[in-house]
């Protein structure tokens, strides 16, 4: 196996045309890397709506069976809310049965995947401020941005690569790389370390965001990350991190200025036909490599790789509930799952990174949490009567309407790249597949994770330890 650092990869930055339909055009206009400051602000644009094109790598957001997906379809393969069937080509099966280690090549192409989209964003911080004395707005516009992104993709590479999610806990989760230095080797941070850090530049990149030059999201576009994403964030973190009231507090303002989808425009949210209640999506156009979402669990050969598990599928009301027709469909007698399947000439769609949905979710389990059971019964009964037809509000309290709330998030957020961190997240709730193996139809011989397995942490990359020995392995591998 090839052996390097990322740190010592030269990232060059693709640059996207500003004419083409959707967000970034793969083709690049030219090249920069962190060898040699920007030129003028123009370079600095160019350079802002290119950071966003490392996201549509095959390891993070991407949409082929063949490809990790990361932060898209992998939480939910490894989770209790899928089944493979005998239809895989075995291409995931790593990852659902929990058996890598820590030369995993797909591991370690999103390890360097994740820190190239940091890298991009810390060559952009590095020169900008240049320009604060003649265009201080636009460089608000341009740095909100950056600081943002890396703030994601930190707390992403955090959700899989640390053991604890508690606020202050020194366990070691990632290095936390806040500036472009190819020679540097640095350590892993805290999960406190951490979360000071991507708290800080979300703070900082909400201020930023709330004073600039020109709207960002024009119209119904999504693709940018705007002050209101940048609150969701916030939301996101501060909930895994047990900050209930700093979660509610951002989830406020998020709900305050994007409701929830009508009933009639919530399965358009899954074909780009509506942008109601997303917040931030990631943008594929229709030369982007990769084929639709939907090619991860029903490929357009028409093969069912991933099947919803009948658990899950059994919490949704067949006949009243929005989500069960939108997010599955019975295709040659086999239950799929439809949820991402565009409608378009190449069925590409956006990947949705953050919804009002969520928002929701956060602030009921958040109140619940610190004692609220009004309030948290009360949003959880709006999703509720959002997504079914004639609901009739609960009336649930204590352990059954905490319950009901994992219940709910469970199915809202199927197949959004939650699942696992959330079982993670609750203290390692086992997993176990009762439609498994073969008496289950399928090819799975490992249908269960104990709470004490290594596999709810994801290992340090050997390449990575081989060549900076600053970094130590996580337990266990």
């Amino acid at each position: 196996m090839k052996r390097r650092i990322l740190y010592l990869i030269p990232i060059a930055f693709v640059l996207g045309l500003s004419g083409c339909k959707k967000l970034i055009d793969p083709v690049p206009e030219y090249s920069l890397d962190g060898s040699r400051p920007f030129e003028n602000i123009d370079q600095a644009e160019f350079a802002t709506t290119g950071m966003y094109g490392a996201l549509r790598s095959a390891q993070l957001y991407s949409s082929t069976n063949e490809a990790l997906s990361a932060f898209a379809a992998l939480p939910d393969i490894m989770s209790d809310n899928l089944v493979e069937t005998f239809e895989s080509l075995g291409n995931q099966r790593t990852f659902s049965e929990w058996t890598y280690s820590s030369d995993n090549s797909s591991i370690y192409s999103m390890w360097v995947a994740s820190y190239q989209v940091i890298a991009r964003a810390n060559i952009l911080l590095k020169d900008i401020d240049k320009f604060s004395s003649t265009s201080p707005l636009a460089v608000n516009r341009m740095k909100g941005q950056a600081l943002a992104l890396r703030a994601q993709m930190h707390f992403d590479l955090l959700r899989y690569f640390a053991g604890s999610y508690r606020r202050n806990s020194d366990t070691l989760a990632v290095p936390y790389i806040t500036s472009y230095d190819v020679k540097a080797k640095p350590r892993r941070n805290s999960v406190k370390e951490c979360y000071d850090l991507i708290l800080g530049d979300l703070a900082q990149a909400k201020v930023l965001l709330g004073n600039i030059d020109k709207p960002l999201n024009a119209g119904a576009s999504t693709g940018l990350i705007d002050r209101n994403a940048v609150n969701a964030m916030l939301a996101r973190v501060n909930f895994y991190a047990g900050q209930w009231g700093e979660a509610i507090t951002v989830a406020n303002e998020v709900i305050a200025s994007k409701p929830l989808a009508t009933a009639g425009s919530f399965a358009g949210i899954w074909t780009d036909q509506s942008t109601s209640e997303v917040l931030w999506s990631v943008q594929f156009t229709s030369a982007a490599e990769g084929t639709p979402y939907g090619g991860v669990y029903f490929t357009p050969r028409r093969t069912n790789i991933y099947r919803p598990a009948p658990e899950l599928l059994a919490l949704y009301n067949t006949t009243n509930d929005i989500r069960n027709a939108t997010y599955f469909a019975n295709t040659g007698g086999r239950v799929i799952v439809s949820k991402h399947n565009g409608t378009s000439s190449n069925g590409v769609v956006n990947w949705k990174v953050y919804r009002t949905g969520e928002m929701y979710l956060i602030r009921s389990e958040a109140s619940y949490r610190l004692g609220n059971e009004g309030a948290a019964l009360a949003d959880l009964n709006a999703l509720r009567t959002a997504r079914i037809t004639g609901f009739t509000p609960g009336s649930e309290a204590g352990v059954a309407l905490f319950n009901a709330i994992q219940t709910e998030r469970r199915k809202e957020l199927a197949f959004e790249g939650h699942r696992f961190f959330d079982l993670k997240r609750l203290g390692r709730l086992p997993i176990t597949r009762t439609a498994c193996g073969a008496a289950g139809n399928s090819p799975s011989s490992i249908c269960t994770l104990p709470s004490n397995s290594r596999a709810w942490v994801f290992p340090i990359p050997a390449n990575e330890i081989i060549i900076n020995t600053n970094l130590a392995p996580n337990p266990g591998y």
